[in-house]
């Protein structure tokens, strides 16, 4: 099917005309366009922007989500109704609605759909984007991108690790019989993990000073050298002290029990300070927000997040100086400890002072942050004896989180070259060679990837930190919207591009035709043997449609779930340059080791899928819409060329787009919120579709018409919620 053939009308091949299948198996033997569109679904629409959604939303739109795999089907059965039985493109049956139009130039379908279009490129460049980084991560070109990925992988263990002790301490507070132990290895591992995360990140920033040029540059990357290398030290002594002190638990002593308990105390307070990592680089950005600028929905909740952890680790450190003040041996001793309490007092009230402010006002916000910043902050803890050994001082916590606030380092360029080699060998096969081997091939692999996935949620079910309660599915199916206007507005993009998205109602009906269904039919003519070759072979459309939902509804559920169960609670939010590998953490917990290999596989093959098969599918559509708007001669042999021509510039396209933008989830969401824009449209097509262009011989039953209006009437409110949500109106 790569190669470009014009679209078969049944006027132009009379001979063609075949009998439907009357048996299950004759009728499953004929399926194929669903299963093709399912390959290029479960790609971007579940893989990126569901996981997306459930990272930001948690559980709550679960309901949304389930919806909108499901709603859009039988819109989708009226678009290929009409094909089939009129044996016309989607194109032209889009320019037959009515409503305003320039002859011979199409009309306002027609145009918003080619605003849509170039959305759905720049939607590939996020696709290709996403198969490069994963070929990145998995084989790293340059000695940069392997340098980078220890270090990543190294940031991304650290913050699933914080986030299991700090729902373990929820456990703990719940029922004190829970595994302390389990709790006291997790922070030992998290103190090794810092500590590696900062050896690797200062030995790039090693290679970017040797690398500069520039003065003031060198400076500052030597300053940010010494500043690592100081936390990672600081996070060493810790982990040896504890390792120490582990070892004299045994030990009767009372001095030791203390200062067993001191250490405990102090590392409780330690967890939850790697938890700043995932708003690090964004922290020093937010006091100087423009006050005429209104923050953004993500700004917000870093604000928010700062407040709290900020209280969070006051409180213990609080509490660790009131400890200790009863372990000094004498009065001055304690005089000093007091006034350290004080400080910590007055830096506990100005905190609870600055979460009363509204985050979205930058005045007030930067006011309160400049308080913070001037409030004295409290020294180091006193020294005991060696008897107990010291103590790791309480003072290095500054630098600890000065140190976690270092500007990340430079994204290597290994993603990019892995896009550009696939893309390459991807215009080559879909101008020159056949794909349907390939297509076969990454349809396997997208349901074996799947498997793995549901495999996965199963499993997680074994692990308290990450398994989904029933509570959980009960928040996900209640109907309810109470998560932050930022996770609605993903879901909503989310809604236009997962299951079938505008984007496939459109392409559907291409890939009927030229599987032959209306082919099949041959030409409506008045006779009874067209119409029950039409309902017969408008029955397999429909198993085709349906069968295929049922694939990727049960991809979208498990993908979500996998976001809102792991990534959620991890403050994993996937995007940038980092996506895929924020993405992989989702099958750490359940396969270990092995789960980013398992990952990079799957997420490799559903995404290049979807690449392949979408980029086929733009060229015939893109093709077929510059013959609707008069803009190319409508010849089967200038139509083949065409089809040629931008099967190989498209890919090229996407990948430009990519290297210029560099945020796949934004460029995915980007198209998601274009094809829900045009859900109403396509919405009002089918209706038409259905009541002025359907023969009367083959309409279907009342039923079906109601379940057709609700489907119609979803697709129009999840467009309109969007353009509200967006802009306001």
């Amino acid at each position: 099917m790569s190669e470009a053939s014009d679209i078969a009308s049944p006027e132009e091949a009379p001979s063609s005309i075949e009998a439907p299948p009357n048996t299950l198996f004759g009728i499953l033997a004929r399926l194929g366009p669903g299963l093709i569109v399912a390959g290029s679904i479960v790609g971007s629409g579940e893989l990126i922007a569901t996981t997306a959604t459930g990272a930001q939303a948690g559980f709550t739109l679960l309901w949304l989500i389930v919806i909108g795999c499901v709603i859009k089907v039988f819109c989708q059965v009226e678009m290929g109704r009409y094909a089939i039985t009129e044996g016309k493109t989607t194109m032209e049956g889009l320019s037959e609605v009515p409503g305003p139009r320039i002859r011979g130039r199409g009309n306002w379908l027609v145009w918003y759909w080619f605003a849509m279009f170039l959305a759905s490129i720049a939607q590939l460049g996020g696709i290709v984007g996403g198969v490069g980084q994963a070929l990145a991560i998995s084989a790293p070109l340059t000695t940069h991108g392997r340098m980078y990925n220890a270090y990543a992988a190294a940031e991304t263990k650290l913050i699933v690790r914080v986030s299991e002790v700090l729902a373990g301490e929820k456990r703990l507070a719940a029922d004190p019989s829970d595994d302390t132990a389990a709790q006291s290895e997790l922070r030992q591992e998290i103190l090794g993990l810092a500590g590696e995360s900062a050896m690797r990140l200062a030995a790039i920033k090693q290679v970017e000073l040797e690398e500069s040029k520039n003065d003031k540059q060198k400076a500052v990357l030597e300053e940010q050298i010494g500043r690592l290398k100081q936390h990672q030290a600081v996070v060493e002594s810790l982990a040896e002290q504890r390792a120490e002190y582990k070892k004299l638990a045994a030990n009767s002593s009372p001095a030791t029990a203390d200062a067993l308990a001191r250490l405990e105390n102090l590392l409780a307070m330690e967890a939850v300070l790697p938890n700043l990592h995932g708003i690090d680089d964004r922290l020093d950005k937010l006091p100087a927000a423009s006050s005429e600028k209104p923050p953004t929905g993500r700004q917000t909740e870093i604000r928010q997040e700062i407040v709290a952890l900020s209280q969070q680790s006051v409180d213990r450190l609080r509490d660790l100086k009131l400890k200790e003040r009863d372990w000094l041996p004498d009065e001055a001793a304690r005089g000093a400890m007091d006034s350290e309490i004080a400080t910590l007092g007055k830096l506990a009230d100005q905190l609870k002072k600055t979460a009363t402010i509204d985050p979205d006002n930058n005045e007030a916000w930067r006011q309160a942050v400049n308080a913070l910043t001037a409030a004295p902050k409290p020294g180091a803890p006193a020294r005991t004896s060696a008897e107990t050994l010291s103590l790791y001082d309480v003072s290095e916590i500054g630098n600890y989180l000065a140190a976690k606030r270092m500007v990340r380092p430079n994204n290597p360029i290994d993603d990019e070259i892995w896009a550009t080699i696939v893309t390459a060998l991807t215009a080559l096969v879909l101008v020159f060679g056949r794909y349907g081997l390939i297509q076969s091939f990454s349809t396997a692999m997208v349901a074996s990837f799947t498997l793995v996935t549901i495999v996965n949620l199963f499993m997680l079910q074994s692990i308290p930190t990450w398994a989904i309660s029933f509570d959980d599915i009960l928040t996900g199916i209640s109907f309810r919207t109470g998560s932050s206007p930022v996770a609605i507005a993903t879901a909503l993009a989310t809604f236009g591009i997962i299951g079938v998205g505008a984007s496939e109602l459109v392409t559907y009906p291409y890939w009927c035709l030229e599987k032959g269904y209306a082919r099949f039919t041959g030409p409506r003519d008045a006779t009874d043997a067209w119409a029950v070759r039409a309902k017969g072979w408008l029955r397999v459309m429909q198993w085709d449609a349906w069968c295929s939902m049922v694939v990727y509804t049960f991809a979208t559920i498990a993908f979500y779930m996998l976001g809102a169960s792991i990534l959620n609670p991890a403050g994993l939010h996937p995007e940038g340059n980092e996506m895929i590998r924020n993405l992989s953490v989702m099958y750490e917990p359940a396969f270990g080791r092995t789960a980013q290999v398992i990952f990079l596989f799957g997420a490799f093959a559903v995404l290049y899928s979807t690449f392949f098969v979408a980029n086929a599918s733009h060229a015939r559509v893109f093709a077929d819409s510059l013959r609707v708007l008069g803009l190319a001669s409508s010849t089967p042999e200038s139509q083949v060329l065409r089809v040629r021509i931008l099967s190989g510039l498209f890919p090229f396209l996407c990948l430009i787009i990519y290297v210029l933008v560099g945020e796949p989830t934004r460029l995915v969401l980007l198209s998601g919120l274009m094809q829900a824009f045009m859900l109403p449209m396509l919405a009002v097509a089918a209706l038409y579709f259905r009541y002025v262009k359907s023969d009367p011989r083959i309409r279907p039953g009342p039923i079906w018409d109601i379940f057709l209006w609700v489907s119609a009437a979803g697709m129009s409110i999840a467009g309109f919620w969007a353009a509200w949500a967006k802009f306001g109106f």
